[in-house]
């Protein structure tokens, strides 16, 4: 539960950045208190930069389809061996893109709130697709009792439904306290009704994946106070939630392949965040990655290779790599890109 001052004062600071560089690189002892990935992140607009001239490391090393991916408060782009910028706003995080590459679903945030947006990737248009953002002064309590929060928004893959993270309401009581991020969904449209499909009262909702089939809802919840993330399928017929065996504690940013078979995430381990694959019915996870500083994970569209982003030793930004799944694990993993300072939180989408 957050308080008012709570609220206004995170505002002030760059939580996702912070939360998402500690979650990764910041060393733990094993009897420590594992860093779990925010579960309540307020983030606030990034420092404007230039825009970059995003390229892969050599030529003939670029990637298959599109991925898309958020940097600098802003919406990108990667096909091929480049990238480019969909947006100029600055408040940009969390992309995903729909089924048939047509659409980009993301967050948008400002002073308190944030907001569910699509993106047409043909014409550049935007449009609003919630309504949590108040028509009130900056900085003013009337803001923060009609504020709501918006997060990780992911595709149905018919691409007829948004599932993402939100609150049941606004604020309430004499110190504005929250209510916990739950699972939604409702149809990609400006102010459609959504549906509240669960909430832990122990605690927060993060990320989410569909299965592709459709007919489940995977999710990381971080417990209170908070406590040691989790991976955990949520299944939309029964509305059954359940554990998926072998799923490590520490664990988070799932991914499921085209196929349905596997499931890759990162986790923590010995002090360091890696990315593991496993088979989604259970077993036995395998870590496909040593870099330490790894995380969001996304299989390609024919399901032959893994994107995420890591943090090289010694550097601090985050970076687009990719392995090449065969049995039993994957290739060496492949440095994409420099320099091009990915946002750890916002994650990645792979689509065709």
């Amino acid at each position: 539960m957050s308080t008012l001052g709570f609220r206004l004062w995170a505002i002030g600071i760059s939580v996702v950045f912070v939360f998402a560089l500690i979650a990764c690189t910041n060393p733990l002892s094993s009897n420590s208190t594992p860093t779990a990935p925010p579960a309540l992140a307020l983030p606030q607009t990034p420092t404007p930069r230039r825009a970059m001239d995003a390229t892969a490391v050599v030529p003939g090393n670029g990637l298959p389809g599109r991925l898309v991916f958020a940097a600098a408060g802003e919406i990108w782009l990667w096909q091929g061996e480049r990238g480019r910028q969909l947006t100029s706003s600055g408040d940009a995080l969390q992309p995903a893109l729909s089924p048939d590459g047509t659409r980009i679903a993301y967050v948008r945030h400002s002073q308190s709130a944030s907001d569910l947006v699509e993106l047409n990737v043909a014409t550049g248009e935007n449009r609003v697709l919630t309504a949590y953002t108040p028509d009130q002064p900056l900085s003013s309590i009337e803001r923060v009792y009609e504020s709501m929060w918006a997060f990780y928004p992911a595709w149905s893959p018919d691409g007829q439904e948004l599932a993402f993270v939100s609150q049941y309401g606004p604020p309430y009581g004499a110190y504005a306290s929250d209510y916990r991020l739950g699972l939604y969904t409702m149809p990609p449209q400006p102010d459609a009704e959504r549906s509240r499909r669960y909430t832990d009262e122990n605690g927060q909702i993060g990320r989410i994946a569909y299965t592709p089939d459709g007919a489940a809802i995977l999710y990381t919840l971080t417990p209170d106070p908070p406590g040691i993330p989790r991976i955990y399928r949520y299944d939309r017929t029964s509305e059954e939630v359940g554990e998926i065996p072998g799923i490590p504690e520490q664990s988070y940013d799932p991914a499921i392949s085209p196929d349905g078979t596997l499931i890759a995430f990162a986790a923590r381990h010995t002090g360091k965040t890696d990315i593991f694959l496993m088979p989604l019915a259970g077993g036995s996870p395998v870590q496909i990655t040593n870099i330490g500083a790894a995380r969001a994970p996304a299989f390609s569209p024919d399901g032959k290779q893994l994107a995420f982003i890591a943090s090289a030793p010694g550097e601090r930004g985050f970076d687009l790599w990719v392995v090449e799944l065969k049995p039993g694990g994957a290739t060496e993993p492949r440095r994409i890109s420099f320099d091009l300072g990915v946002d750890a939180d916002s994650g990645l989408s792979w689509g065709r």
